[in-house]
């Protein structure tokens, strides 16, 4: 099978378009407002109690990949992002965020953040 390295960059473009658009609902959310940069990565480990938990087994048929395409943590929680199939022709790109609290080690939210085919509008489900 070939793939085309273009279609790649250009999916990869789509999932940074995503987070990043996830990210700005968060910080629109909590009021906090900081660079995904600048956050360390979550830990891996908490994947593990994420995948068990039934949130996780109602999104998996529409997750592309069951391995997060972006995470991060803050002030305790760490975040988990998924790339999932569309669910409508309008969806440009769709992303799950998973929230696990770090102290507790249990799932504080499950979200479902979709932009648009035109790029500029994020619609936000929370699925708890």
């Amino acid at each position: 099978m070939i793939i085309n390295p273009l279609k790649k960059k250009k999916s990869r473009r789509r999932c940074r378009e995503a987070v990043r658009a996830t990210l700005d609902m968060y910080s629109l959310l909590t009021g906090q407002d900081e660079a995904r940069e600048r956050l360390p990565d979550a830990d891996l480990i908490l994947l593990t109690p994420l995948k068990q938990s039934p949130e996780y087994w109602l999104m998996r048929r529409r997750m592309i990949s069951p391995r997060p395409i972006d995470s991060w943590q803050k002030n305790g929680l760490h975040f988990f992002a998924f790339n999932l199939r569309p669910a409508t022709d309008n969806a440009k790109m769709s992303v799950a965020l998973f929230v696990v609290q770090e102290t507790e080690i249990k799932l504080i939210s499950v979200s479902i953040v979709i932009l648009n085919s035109d790029g500029q509008s994020v619609e936000f489900a929370d699925l708890r």
